[in-house]
């Protein structure tokens, strides 16, 4: 029964820290001799509970952890904890802002906020975006394989909303190639028409892409290359301050 208690004092202790943990800090945050911590943490993360991170060697909540978490909620949206970024982004560029999370193989939008397209967007919170269409779903695909996008894109038809849209799995492929490329993606007119929106991934402490984040603009406005310079620089600045809030450390 000790055994199982702290190991689930481990967890809970890192579902509190999103910037990680030490081994030391929690050994000494939940009162765990150092040689039982370690012998607990194999454990955890033979069982993929907890993930160390490649370089700095920090643990984080694993696959596993977070598999438990989705089918106890269904549905865990972390647009609560960057509610204030978002609302910055927003003020800052004068765009509408959506946060997009990929939640039972669904690109869901679980934030939105500002600009004065908001009553055009067709995308509410809770609605579905098509992951072929979207900018804000297909970057959310960068780190998968070629199978695995292919695998999701199974269940879709590849509906054609505009002549600009991907009507095919090998065009999304495309698109998803030049999103790793650039660190950004960009629809234009694709799902909601007249429509433009750039978007860019989130990361957690174990690099794991766990959302996107992205302006919405009337297409007519982006013939200004200073406004899309703009956006793209406001965005990208965004989603690295927010990855970092969650744990992740490119630099390492």
């Amino acid at each position: 029964m000790q055994l199982v208690r702290r190991a689930l004092l481990v967890v809970g202790r890192l579902a509190q820290r999103r910037d990680g943990a030490t081994i030391q800090e929690l050994c000494d945050a939940l009162d765990i001799p150092g040689a039982s911590m370690h012998r607990l943490l194999a454990a955890l993360e033979e069982e993929q509970f907890i993930s160390r991170h490649r370089h700095s060697r920090r643990i984080f909540l694993g696959p596993a952890a977070a598999d438990v978490g989705l089918a106890a909620r269904r549905v865990a949206p972390i647009g609560p904890l960057l509610r204030d970024r978002l609302a910055e982004l927003a003020a800052q560029t004068g765009e509408a802002v959506l946060l997009t999370e990929l939640l039972d193989n669904r690109a869901i939008c679980t934030f939105r906020c500002g600009g004065e397209l908001m009553e055009q967007l067709s995308v509410a919170v809770g609605s579905t975006l098509p992951l072929h269409a979207t900018a804000e779903a297909r970057t959310l695909l960068i780190d998968m394989s070629r199978p695995e996008i292919a695998r999701l894109l199974a269940g879709s038809d590849l509906t054609g909303y505009s002549p600009r849209t991907p009507r095919s799995v090998s065009e999304v492929f495309t698109r998803v190639a030049l999103i790793r490329q650039h660190g950004y993606g960009v629809s234009y007119d694709e799902f909601d028409a007249g429509i433009w929106s750039l978007a860019a991934p989130v990361r957690n402490g174990v690099g794991q892409v766990v959302a996107t984040v992205a302006v919405a603009t009337a297409e007519a406005r982006v013939g200004r290359p200073a406004l899309i310079d703009n956006l793209r620089a406001a965005v990208l600045a965004m989603t690295r301050a927010a990855s970092a809030e969650l744990g992740y450390q490119d630099h390492l």
